[in-house]
């Protein structure tokens, strides 16, 4: 039950903030028109004895003015176990830029955003997958929202969908620190 709650409260805050932010929409009116695909997603750490979960929703729709082509929207809600260095990652494609990440969370420095310069040489992009990483930090929980624009000066490893990996946690195997060993890639279509 409490699972079906979270999934309304995720669709409903999409639809709102997809409604907020159009430009063009009359008051007290809600259109779809731009509206091209939503995706819900939870990833835990379930390989590990850590306590680290992330859930949300990642929606996509159509860009008007200036910035033609897409704009996506990560909704996630997340807690990090006091005994996890690895916290929550999302990684964001090639082709795709991070414009704005805002969190409730009290602590701003636990956030941060990495970029590999990869994507601006289309010949080294062709060997990397992804662009730039959302790293949350430190214990504690609270939710995030991240928002993102395709971008056409840097090469799309998968052109048609945005993908965006999701990992959780952290570990030791072997000697060897291993992080954010449970992981998803979350798939939403652009057509």
């Amino acid at each position: 039950m409490t699972a079906m709650r979270y999934t309304v409260c995720f669709v409903i805050l999409a639809l709102l903030l997809a409604a907020i932010s159009c430009s063009n929409i009359n008051p007290g009116m809600v259109s779809h028109k731009e509206f091209i695909g939503l995706q819900e997603f939870s990833v835990t750490s379930e390989s590990t004895a850590l306590e680290t979960y992330t859930k949300g929703v990642i929606y996509v729709r159509e860009n008007e003015g200036k910035h033609k082509g897409y704009h996506a929207e990560i909704l996630a809600w997340y807690e990090v176990d006091p005994a996890d260095w690895g916290g929550v990652r999302f990684e964001i494609p090639c082709g795709w830029e991070v414009i704005d990440v805002t969190s409730n969370y009290y602590n701003v420095n636990h956030i941060s955003v990495w970029q590999s310069p990869f994507c601006d040489n289309l010949e080294k992009a062709q060997n990397m997958q992804w662009w730039q990483e959302v790293w949350v930090e430190g214990l504690g929980n609270g939710s995030l929202v991240i928002e993102l624009n395709s971008t056409s000066s840097r090469a799309n490893p998968w052109p048609g969908v945005l993908k965006v990996c999701v990992g959780v946690g952290s570990d030791e195997r072997n000697g060897i620190r291993i992080i954010n060993p449970d992981y998803q890639v979350i798939e939403v279509p652009l057509n």
